[in-house]
């Protein structure tokens, strides 16, 4: 069990840290220790050195010193690992606060800092406080840096990221096409196949999908398609090939939703050659897929076909041996074609099985 430690906030402290002579070297020996811990995921480690940094600055220099902010800053990403938040909070916004307050402090550092606290709370589903820190961020990188940039663009597509989870498809969408125009910008030579503008561009179309403009996302994904197939671009490249393999892939669930299953289940078998090569066959990417062709197959009435590929899907994830998987979804795909082919005995197994895994 990790020890807690008190909060201490500004005009309540635990203990007061004696200032020394040298408090920014101390300081900075105390930061290194929690870095060093902080690497190694000792989060208690980290945060007491961090926090013992952070007063021994406030204590010398005050709440309004750069380096003290930016050991808040640390401080608040030990605590947001530790699983508080709000506490974590505290020392954020005690950072953005000096840092958005003093226009010389907006280097492309602490904007970055910005960021990564949005991302933060963004990956703990805390939306209203990601949406604040990424709105600074945001208005800071265009201030700071231009509005062509490539920080501004990531940031842009966080947003839209953020919107899309919200499910505000016409807010992530707008987000998602200025980030594409500043890409295209950035990377003059690689405009239509760089990683970053075909994520972007899939993007874009998961959210016209998503609004109901299945059309236009088709369009938008063969066009994206085409982009990569006609330029140059380092397909060694990891990244690469499992942004291209969810192209093909969303390319095949948007051509099921219009009533297309054969060419969703060649876009599929497209997106089975990238991942196999890149991962091998025993791959959650390999297995998802599978699955996507075993409802395809399913809701076209090919029920042996539709079997196979769900029993080739469960085999992989049961191989992977992770409860994140999504072993159940796969048990249940099985237990409803057993039911329509009338094996009620291998439908049962299946469901107690299902409630095995976590199912209902």
């Amino acid at each position: 069990m990790k020890r807690k430690h008190a909060i201490i906030e500004p005009e309540r402290e635990a203990h007061v840290v004696s200032p020394s002579r040298n408090a920014k070297e101390a300081a900075r020996v105390m930061s290194q220790l929690g870095a060093r811990k902080f690497q190694k995921d000792e989060y208690d480690g980290a945060y007491s050195h961090y926090m013992d940094a952070y007063q021994t600055l406030r204590n010398e220099y005050g709440d309004g010193n750069i380096d003290t902010s930016i050991a808040a800053f640390h401080t608040g990403k030990c605590l947001h690992c530790l699983g508080r938040q709000q506490a974590a909070l505290h020392f954020y916004e005690l950072f953005a606060k000096s840092v958005l307050e003093n226009e010389e402090r907006l280097t492309e550092a602490n904007i970055l800092n910005l960021q990564s606290i949005a991302w933060a709370f963004y990956r703990c589903r805390s939306f209203r406080n990601a949406n604040s820190f990424y709105q600074a961020a945001l208005i800071s990188a265009i201030k700071v840096l231009g509005e062509n940039h490539e920080v501004s663009a990531k940031i842009l597509n966080q947003c839209g990221n953020l919107h899309f989870e919200c499910g505000h498809f016409d807010v992530a969408l707008r987000c998602y096409k200025k980030g594409l125009s500043i890409e295209q910008e950035i990377y003059p030579d690689r405009a239509t196949n760089h990683p970053d503008v075909l994520v972007t561009m899939h993007n874009i179309a998961h959210s016209l999908e998503k609004n109901g403009d299945l059309g236009k996302a088709f369009k938008f994904l063969q066009k994206t398609i085409e982009s990569f197939q006609k330029g140059s671009t380092d397909t060694a490249s990891s990244r690469y090939r499992k942004i291209v393999a969810d192209i093909y892939l969303s390319k095949a669930r948007v051509l099921s939703k219009l009533g297309r299953p054969t060419p969703a289940l060649e876009a599929c078998s497209q997106s089975l050659e990238v991942l196999r090569k890149e991962f091998g066959n025993d791959n959650t990417h390999v297995a998802a897929t599978l699955n996507e062709m075993g409802i395809i197959h399913a809701n076209k009435g090919d029920s042996q076909l539709a079997l196979q590929k769900f029993e080739e899907s469960l085999s992989i994830r049961k191989k992977l041996n992770d409860p994140s998987k999504n072993v159940s979804t796969v048990l249940f795909n099985i237990a409803r074609i057993h039911v329509q082919n009338g094996d009620n005995d291998k439908a049962q197994e299946c469901f107690e099985d299902l409630i095995q895994h976590g199912g209902s």
